[in-house]
């Protein structure tokens, strides 16, 4: 009886063992994700955004990092365009991180100020006498929704569908 109990605990101990070895040897490794790294590389915080804007008509992409349009945004409508412009990144449009956006601000203050209430959104800035102009927004809102098509016409409109975009 002793030596039945002490084959079955070292058999125990084994399948444990075992259990755990093989649980962190195929163990998933912690992915770091890319996203919005399809854009200008340099990327914007909201609160520096007054510092970055200058009299030249840019284009920037408002949206955070965990913001489930903004992701579905990057998937499904950023890097399909990408794909048919035959392109690695859209140079011309910078991501400004806007966590405070959802959090702080109200939308019409950000209308007033920006162009757009909802984001994720394209707004194209510059500056002028210290005051920052919106000259052309495409915003996302849950009653109407931009598509690849919608980002294309709004970056043709814009100048920034390149010649060298295939589509």
């Amino acid at each position: 009886m002793k030596n039945l109990l002490k084959i079955s605990l070292i058999i125990i101990s084994i399948i444990i063992v075992s259990g755990i070895l093989l649980f962190y040897y195929f163990m998933p490794t912690e992915q770091n994700l890319d996203i919005f790294d399809n854009l200008n590389p340099t990327i914007i915080e909201y609160k520096d955004l007054n510092n970055h804007v200058n009299e030249t008509i840019q284009a920037y992409f408002f949206c955070t990092y965990d913001d489930q349009n903004c992701l579905y945004t990057h998937n499904e409508i950023i890097k399909p365009l990408l794909l048919s412009a035959s392109a690695e990144r859209f140079e011309r449009i910078t991501f400004v991180n806007a966590p405070e956006l959802d959090e702080n601000v109200l939308p019409s203050a950000i209308k007033s100020r920006l162009g757009f209430s909802h984001f994720p959104a394209f707004v194209t800035l510059s500056k002028q006498n210290g005051k920052i102009i919106f000259h052309s927004v495409l915003e996302w809102n849950d009653d109407m929704n931009f598509t690849k098509v919608d980002l294309r016409d709004w970056m043709i409109q814009n100048q920034l569908w390149l010649d060298e975009y295939t589509d």
